[in-house]
């Protein structure tokens, strides 16, 4: 039976990949001018730099090719980078873990728009955003340790989440509604004026399987004013989200029939401008997060969480060239962490930092480099980084080690329930990456591969021991890291866009007696493919296709698929989408079993008015960004 259902399977990803390369056989020639992007500049690092200076694995996901995929969720998109290990626990966004190069799911920083998003109560909590995937206008990913860009929580890789700000002239607006299987309805709309932009969503659906019901909503506004001084200006944002789910097998198998609740509200202010011969940046935001869980919706007298977080958050740099030095950022930064909790009780952390930036460019070799120091209740964190990329033959080889650090969660620390518990006294997970790489750039094409080695000690994981219910929370002292990334984008014949992606991890260590619930939990091996493209009678199409092998579980594959056709007298888009149209069975993390096939279908509409930076419709953009894209972390 299971042979049976797998060639079931393979047989319908393998109609996904003919039916794409039929669409597009017919689709029209892209221009060569749209080439790939000799020009991309990169400021993940702080400091804008050319990609091939950073000596750094770095990947961009914009958002014309967000928009020709199936994807409605922020970790759906993330899906979409094979570095990144995205364990959802639901659809439609409801929860996600992220997780990169064997880090667990605490160990990756989230920024969004510059302004870092990780919840000091847990992890669990990092992409519980209230920014609508019709608002992002990029997503950045920095794979490898960050603590010497951004402190602590960084380990992993960086996600940087950049949302649209461009400008438009007069007033446009855009608005889609969808319907589907399980019950499924949603929409999003945004409504656009000058250099302001507001942006709201709401989904829900009875769920495709007990206790996987969900309810959920945002808005997000964005604007910016000038200010007097040369060049100055002033950014806002602000948004708020609220999501009711079902919780079916969270984070216990005991007590499978949870729920749970969240709130989420944010406000943040930044502003750049010249100062002398350098210029100056600031940014200052708070963030609250509340989140209500019954582990048994039956017996609410069990356990019921009540868990409330505020996060301050800020930091001002200046930046300046200095001639044949290179360029140089150095800043102050500072964060305060509150949580009122009925379980965790009352906890503070207070976090002081200062950093430095500095890259050089020459004729053959780039250097680059950065510090971090972290004060956090009196203890002093110092974290180095340095990269060199060496121009050899057609590409860049490149090199980078770093240090990184993490402070366990509050959930980790005092967390307590009938299936779970904290230990007050776990020490900070440290960790030192080494990588080396070599990326090869051709007029429509790019090709990179990254060999590393990340070595962490006090680890922290959650263990149930042999003949014990209770998983506590441990140090692994001691565990090793070696993975493979490798990464391609090709523009083919008639307009067809090809990327390829595939990570390989191999984790040893003194693993604890019993059963590990994070830490020795990873993709062994993951592929990622997707194709876009048009084909005849305007119809677009995107497909993305993953396959997963995670350490103690058998492989799977899925597909996901997107058409679309644009109705221009009417003013409209229909479209079709699908995810795991193999209906292949699989888990991301722990008990939870993901969705089989769901397909919906919708309409989109947009108001072009007189945009500066509109698109063709309210998802779709036109592939000219391509040639040029400033990543700024």
């Amino acid at each position: 039976m299971i042979a049976k259902r797998s060639r079931r399977r393979a047989a319908a990803l393998a109609l996904v990949v003919l039916s794409s390369a039929a669409l597009g056989a017919e689709s029209p020639a892209t221009d060569p001018a749209a080439a790939y992007d000799e020009e991309l500049t990169v400021t993940a690092t702080r400091l804008p730099v050319p990609l091939g200076a950073t000596g750094r694995a770095v990947e961009v996901l914009t958002a014309a090719e967000i928009a020709r995929q199936a994807v409605r969720s922020l970790p759906e998109l993330l899906r979409l980078f094979a570095a990144l290990d995205v364990a959802r626990r639901g659809a439609f966004g409801v929860q996600a873990d992220l997780a990169a190069r064997g880090s667990s799911f605490e160990d990756v920083l989230v920024l969004v728009d510059g302004v870092p998003w990780n919840d000091p109560q847990t992890g669990h909590h990092n992409l519980d955003l209230p920014v609508p995937v019709a608002a992002i206008e990029r997503v950045e990913l920095l794979t490898g340790p960050g603590s010497a860009l951004y402190g602590g929580n960084a380990s992993g890789a960086v996600v940087h989440i950049v949302t649209r700000r461009e400008p438009v002239t007069g007033t446009s607006g855009e608005a889609t509604v969808l319907a589907g299987q399980h019950s499924l309805s949603g929409g999003s709309a945004e409504v656009a004026h000058g250099a302001h932009r507001l942006n709201v969503e709401r989904s829900e659906s009875r769920g495709y399987r007990r206790g996987t019901e969900f309810d959920q909503g945002s808005i997000s506004y964005q604007g910016r004013i000038p200010l007097p001084g040369d060049g100055a200006t002033l950014g806002l944002a602000a948004g708020a989200s609220s999501r009711d789910f079902g919780a079916w097998r969270f984070y216990s198998d005991r007590f499978p029939n949870e729920r749970e609740e969240t709130d989420s509200r944010f406000v943040a202010l930044d502003g750049a401008g010249r100062l002398g011969k350098g210029e100056w940046r600031a940014r200052a935001a708070l963030r609250e997060h509340e989140d209500r869980f019954v582990l048994d919706r039956e017996r609410t007298d069990l356990v019921a969480n009540r868990h409330r977080t505020r996060v301050g958050d800020g930091e001002i740099a200046w930046r300046r060239r200095l001639t044949s030095f290179g360029d140089l950022e150095l800043g102050l930064g500072f964060r305060d962490e509150r949580l009122h909790s009925s379980n965790l009780g009352e906890r503070a952390r207070d976090r002081l930092n200062a950093f430095a930036a500095w890259t050089r460019e020459g004729k053959r070799v780039d250097l680059w480099g950065a510090l971090f120091v972290d004060r956090v209740d009196g203890e002093v964190e110092t974290h180095p980084s340095l990269a060199l990329s060496v121009r050899l033959g057609p590409g860049h080889l490149r090199a980078a080690a770093a240090s990184a650090y993490r402070l366990p969660s509050f959930t980790e620390l005092y967390y307590r329930d009938p299936a779970t518990v904290g230990n007050a006294e776990l020490a900070p997970e440290r960790s030192v990456t080494v990588e080396c790489g070599y990326d090869l750039v051709g007029d429509r094409w790019r090709l990179g591969a990254t060999l590393f080695e990340r070595r962490g000690r006090d680890l922290v994981d959650f263990v149930r021991a042999p003949g014990e219910s209770l998983f506590r929370a441990v140090n692994v002292r001691r565990v090793d890291t070696r993975g493979l990334e490798l990464s391609g984008r090709l523009e083919l014949a008639h307009g067809v866009d090809l990327v390829l992606g595939y990570s390989h991890l191999d984790a040893s260590g003194a693993a604890p007696e019993g059963t590990s619930r994070y830490v020795f939990d990873y993709l062994v091996d993951r592929v990622t493919a997707r194709w876009s493209g048009s084909g005849p009678f305007a119809l677009s199409w995107g497909v993305s296709t993953s396959y997963g092998r995670r350490r103690g579980q058998r492989s799977y594959a899925t597909g996901d698929l997107r058409l679309a056709r644009p109705l221009p007298w009417l003013g409209v888009e229909l479209f079709v989408e699908g995810t795991n149209l193999g209906d292949a069975t699989f888990r991301e993390r722990g008990g939870v079993e993901m969705p089989g096939r769901w397909v919906w279908a919708g309409i989109s509409w947009k108001s072009t008015g007189r945009g500066t930076g509109g698109r063709h419709d309210s998802r779709r953009r036109e592939p000219t960004e391509q040639k040029r894209v400033e990543v700024s972390g």
